[in-house]
This record gives C-alpha cells, structure tokens and sequence, in this order.
C-alpha cells in the first residue's frame, strides 16, 4: 500500500512539473513525458524510497532547463515555424467546450468591429479623404450684396465676367440659394429646406426677399 502511494505522488508530481513546458507541448508530449517519469520512478521504488526521491529530483532540474529551453527556444522544428492545423482544432475544442462563451466572444468582435468600421468610414471620409477637386487651398468665395435688399437679384453677367477674366483666376461658377423638398418615406413626412446649389452661369433670378445673392 506505501509502494502504490509513494508511486501515486510520483506522478502527481510529474504532472505538475509540466506546468514549466509550453501549453502545445504538453498536449503535444506531456502525457508519453509522464508515463516515462512514472516508470523510472517504478523501478526506482524497488530500491527503495529515497531512489524514488532522486528521480522525482531529477525530473525537477530536468522541467527546469528543457521547459525554459522549449519556451525560448522549441527545439522540434514543427514547434519553431508552428502549426496551423493543431492550434486551429486545439481552439475548436476549447470553443466546443464553452458554447456561451464561443457566442458571447463572435457577438463582441462581430459589434466592435462594426463600430470601428462605421467609425473608420466617417473618419476617411471627413478628415482623411481628398476633396472632390484639386488645389482646394487655391478655392475662394466672393460675395455680392444687392443694393436693395427688400428685393435682391443675382444675375449671371458678373460670373461670366470672371469665368473670362484670366490671371489668377482660373474658374468661377455660381452658387443660387434655393428652397428644396424632400420627399416623405414611409416613416418621415416631406421636409423644406434651403439648399444651395452650383451652376455655371444663370440668367437674372429674382432670390428670396431679405436674403442677399451670392457666388463664386
């Protein structure tokens, strides 16, 4: 019976001296490395109890150098450029064996990186993205006040007189303050709103009252 049990603690010993290798090589190796330590330790239990001491010793400087060494340095070339396959199904299992966490996990990446995507695309498209038109920096916007403001006009002979001008100015085009709809969907009504659009020149317009005329 002390024979069975010192043999018992033997091994329960070895199995916690795999705690110093890497988590593939335990599962990899860990079991044949135990099984090997339990027989040594059996023959060892023959000569006596302080024999099966020396080996349980052994097995301690033994964990201790070649489990750092594996860590550092596999010296399996399969560990060394690893291996897909085994960690790809070493994951499954651990998943298979936590369906909620497995689900809870897919739900939290599926929604982060829907954030980061929505977020990503505003950034881009705000601060990162190039404006639709080169020299944006060379871009100026003049201003022309009517006269009488109870009934303003914009007229187009003025931005043609720039499209034509030359020099340091190489385009013109005019912006008209106008009132837009948009159309009802089958959860919001109809919307009114101001608008401005860009056209190349206009004949004479009569604006909104109280509202000065603008172009570029």
């Amino acid at each position: 019976m002390k024979r069975q049990r010192l043999h018992s603690l033997a091994e329960r010993w070895f199995r916690l001296l795999l705690r110093l290798y890497p988590p593939d090589f335990r599962e990899t190796m860990g079991e044949d490395l135990v099984q090997a330590y339990a027989v040594r330790a059996r023959r060892a239990l023959d000569r006596g109890a302080f024999a099966c001491v020396g080996v349980c010793s052994a097995a301690l400087a033994d964990s201790l150098k070649n489990g750092l060494g594996e860590r550092l340095r596999p010296a399996a070339s399969w560990r060394r450029g690893g291996n897909w396959g085994r960690d790809l199904e070493r994951a499954r299992r651990r998943l298979a064996r936590a369906p909620l966490f497995a689900i809870a996990t897919t739900a939290t990446l599926t929604i982060g990186l829907g954030i980061f995507a929505v977020v990503y695309t505003a950034v881009d498209r705000i601060l990162i993205e190039p404006l639709p038109y080169p020299n944006p920096d060379d871009l100026f916007m003049v201003w022309e006040r009517a006269a009488d403001r109870a009934s303003p006009v914009i007229t187009g002979p003025p931005i043609a007189a720039l499209q034509t001008a030359g020099g340091a100015i190489e385009d013109a085009a005019g912006l008209q303050m106008s009132t837009v709809t948009l159309p009802a969907s089958p959860t919001t009504d109809a919307i009114s709103a101001f608008a401005r659009r860009s056209v190349a020149a206009f004949g004479p317009t009569k604006a909104v009252p109280g509202r000065p005329g603008s172009w570029c």
